[in-house]
């Protein structure tokens, strides 16, 4: 009788069995690696994101100081210009400022138009009493825009 020789499919090949949880444990540190930097990502663009909030927040403070400072840097200009005891009436809207008092010459007001903090001058209601003016000034504060 022959001897014949059978293939057996089931028996398994163990550098097959080597071979794929070879592939498997790298693509597993792959993912686990990728996974990693994907968070760090993450937390960097997070801590990017509150830094630019900070700066934002004091950029809008600084801007709100600026403000501030302008208006009283110009209020006091307009104060040195007409002289404390002048001025009856200071009102501030905004950027809109409404002034009333008395002033001996007309030039004050002249002088007035000339300070660059100050735009869009127009004098209401002049009143001649005596030898003094009284007058009502409107203009908007802040320089050129």
């Amino acid at each position: 009788m022959k001897k014949i020789k059978t293939i057996n499919f089931l028996k398994k090949d163990k550098t097959e069995d080597k071979l794929f949880t070879c592939v498997v444990l790298i693509l597993i540190y792959l993912l686990v690696f990728q996974g990693f930097s994907y968070i760090k990502s993450i937390n960097l663009l997070e801590d990017e994101i509150s830094n630019i909030k900070l700066s934002m927040n004091k950029k809008e403070e600084s801007t709100l100081e600026v403000k501030k400072s302008t208006l009283l840097g110009d209020t006091k200009e307009v104060y040195d210009l007409l002289g404390v005891s002048n001025i009856q009436r200071l009102y501030i809207d905004n950027k809109q400022v409404e002034i009333e008092g008395k002033c001996k010459d007309l030039k004050v007001l002249d002088e007035l138009e000339e300070i660059k903090s100050v735009n869009d001058v127009s004098v209401s209601s002049i009143e001649k009493k005596g030898s003094k003016y009284f007058f009502k000034v409107i203009y908007q504060i802040g320089g050129a825009n």
